[in-house]
């Protein structure tokens, strides 16, 4: 974990640092494709692996702080959301 990327939560989601360790997580919320059809969202593992790769890069060269956002009432991960540096 970064220290640009603190935990952040509050009673509806939490956004926790992304890590590797969402890939599984993330491709399940990306199953259903309907709800993000104008956005780019990885269609495999192997994308989601190659985005989670990424914006971890992103995170270390401190270009970006990348979160996995957790729906606190069923405790899935429902997407990612990553805050970039201009």
């Amino acid at each position: 974990m970064s220290d640009l990327a603190p935990g952040l939560a509050d009673d509806v989601v939490a956004l926790e640092p992304l890590a590797r360790a969402h890939v599984d997580d993330l491709c399940a919320a990306a199953a259903d494709r309907s709800t993000f059809g104008l956005a780019p969202v990885p269609r495999d593992r192997a994308e989601m692996v190659a985005y989670v790769e990424r914006a971890i890069a992103d995170r270390d060269a401190r270009r970006g702080v990348p979160y996995a956002v957790r729906d606190r009432r069923t405790g899935a991960i429902v997407g990612s959301v990553r805050f970039m540096n201009p």
